[in-house]
């Protein structure tokens, strides 16, 4: 019998607790002038989906707006490999902020093929190489992995073994197919 007493005043004080300290948050983001951001766009992605983006960020809606907390999430979503550049922009609302992240994606490596290679296997190949599949083109990876290939062939005996890779972008699709 006592058990349920104290277990309707807990739920009592919560039911009162929880409206009192929303209104509580609202009045010190008030009073220090601090923003609280109600809503987060993502703009230009093409392959990527929105929710690749939204993974890749710390800001969540109901946060406190803070500039250092933007530039972190631009450099997450720079450090991971998939766009070129990523920017953030704030749009006042009648209560709190909009943050609106636009990203431009590097080219999404749509295909990887292998061609005149006898001595070695495709699967080796892939397996060493560091571009792959849905993931954004990047030319220096390229060469990197052209190394790792002539050194491959190397390994096998065959030092004058040359590789040429060429590069098929399709600019309207923003894919890129290496053969």
């Amino acid at each position: 019998m006592r058990f349920f007493k104290l277990l309707k005043l807990v739920l009592i004080f919560s039911a009162f607790s929880l409206p009192w300290q929303e209104g509580a948050v609202r009045l010190f983001a008030q009073t220090q002038k601090l923003k609280v951001i109600k809503e987060i766009q993502i703009k230009g992605t093409k392959n990527f989906k929105d929710r690749a983006v939204r993974e890749l960020i710390k800001t969540r809606p109901k946060d406190f707006f803070s500039e250092t907390a933007l530039r972190e999430d631009i450099q997450s979503i720079l450090g991971s490999g998939n766009f070129e550049d990523a920017q953030a922009q704030t749009q006042d609302l009648p209560v709190g902020v909009r943050v609106v992240y636009t990203v431009k994606e590097k080219p999404l490596v749509k295909k990887i093929d292998f061609t005149g290679n006898k001595k070695i296997g495709k699967g080796k190949f892939r397996d060493e190489i560091s571009l792959k599949l849905k993931e954004g083109y990047d030319p220096t990876k390229l060469q990197s992995d052209v190394k790792k290939i002539l050194s491959l062939y190397g390994e096998k005996g065959y030092p004058d073994a040359k590789v040429e890779p060429f590069t098929t972008f399709n600019e309207a699709a923003n894919q890129v197919s290496i053969n």
